[in-house]
């Protein structure tokens, strides 16, 4: 899939800048064009999270400073984009869209028509209100997802992937959605993790389909060992070099199973790379 239209998602921070610049790089090197949203509730419309806490005097109080501190950090956001799209090539700058609303409007809405979402990659097990970014826009956007961590694609893009695949539906979108990156990169490892001495048929589906759009990777059976799936893949991932793993974002159950070892929240919270990530 040839990525035109890419939506870099602003959290209205000083991390908007970083993210930005590597936003517009990646679009540069992709021949796309990066818009940028920032989202901020509308606080009215969502009042009701708020419950019977509240008088209606307390609450009308509340919900404004909601609403201008949602402001301030709109003119951040804003401010961060007008900066990067300065310095950026003009042909990958877009629009910066401040949209009010509530986020999961603005992901079926702006973000599902995008080939390519960009954000940052969530920190440790402390930064839950990226984590649960980061899962809205996997789950209501249905579209690809790259996840940056900082000093991500500084150097020209990403040279080395590993791409996890266990015949899932998840899976699969996510190696198609990575088609266009891949193509760019020097080295493709396909990997199942598996059973001892179980063999994954699967994967010569998806050696073929990427063989098909030229892109000649190493199959590769990783054997779990006792670990989970998430700790084998980043194991796997810090072994080979990645700069970039590519893998289905596998929803609620393993997001927030028990001790938070799912392979999606143990991507975000300790791959040393780039994640892409389909649902």
């Amino acid at each position: 899939m040839s990525i035109r239209r890419m939506l870099a998602i602003l959290k209205g921070d000083a991390s908007d800048a970083r993210l930005l610049g590597q936003a517009f790089q990646i679009a540069r090197q992709r021949g796309a064009l990066a818009d940028a949203i920032f989202i901020r509730r509308n606080a009215r419309s969502g009042a009701d999270f708020l419950g019977d806490a509240f008088s209606s005097y307390g609450l009308d109080l509340l919900l404004k400073d909601l609403e201008k501190a949602g402001s301030a950090a709109a003119l951040t956001a804003k401010a961060a984009f007008e900066t990067a799209s300065a310095q950026a090539a003009p042909s990958a700058s877009g629009r910066f869209i401040d949209y009010v609303g509530l986020p999961e409007e603005a992901m079926r809405s702006e973000a599902a028509l995008s080939d390519l979402l960009v954000i940052a990659k969530p920190g440790g097990s402390g930064d839950e209100a990226a984590e649960d970014a980061a899962r809205l826009a996997l789950l209501e956007a249905g579209r690809p997802v790259l996840f940056l961590p900082e000093g991500a694609a500084e150097k020209g893009g990403f040279r080395k992937a590993v791409v996890a695949f266990d015949g899932s539906r998840e899976a699969a979108h996510a190696l198609t959605g990575a088609i266009d990156v891949l193509a760019d990169a020097d080295d493709v490892d396909l990997v199942s993790i598996v059973e001892e001495s179980q063999l994954e048929p699967a994967v010569g589906v998806a050696e073929r389909y990427l063989m098909l759009h030229g892109i000649d990777a190493d199959r590769r059976e990783e054997d779990r060992a006792g670990r989970s799936t998430g700790a084998a893949l980043l194991d796997v991932a810090v072994e080979a070099g990645a700069d970039l793993l590519v893998m289905g974002g596998f929803g609620a159950p393993s997001w927030r199973d028990v001790g938070g070892r799912g392979a999606t929240r143990a991507a975000l919270r300790r791959a040393p790379c780039a994640v892409l990530m389909t649902h």
